[in-house]
């Protein structure tokens, strides 16, 4: 529903304009999401800002949300994308498979959008 723009199988949920704002920056140049550098906020959703610096190999663009014990979600409007990783760990310090599981995703990607003019159904990428 998020990455078609606020529509699921014919049924509008949310409209496009509230869409994209939940899923831009509203916390300006700062680094402020909990998953540390390269991440900025939305409404609701941490947004990667800077590939380079960002724990998670994703598309800048993708915003994505964590919960509790190891679950983590993400949509990637670049690569037209979605991860779910439902799983209960007490304790993922030491592990990085939330990471492995973006690693895995973009590895995988043959023909990427990245190079493509892009977009959130129906608004389309601004310059």
């Amino acid at each position: 529903m998020l990455l078609n723009g606020g529509e699921l199988d014919g049924v509008r949920l949310l409209s496009p304009k509230t869409v994209n704002l939940m899923i831009s920056n509203h916390s300006g140049e700062n680094d402020v999401y909990i998953r540390g550098p390269g991440y900025t906020f939305g409404l609701g959703f941490g947004l990667v800002n800077d590939a380079g610096t960002a724990r998670d190999p994703l598309t800048p663009g993708t915003f994505s949300w964590g919960g509790a014990w190891g679950t983590i979600f993400w949509v990637d409007p670049v690569e037209n994308m979605i991860g779910i990783m439902m799983t209960q760990i007490t304790t993922y310090r030491h592990l990085t498979v939330r990471q492995d599981v973006g690693v895995t995703a973009m590895q995988a990607i043959i023909d990427s959008y990245s190079n493509k003019p892009y977009s959130v159904a129906p608004y389309a990428k601004l310059d």
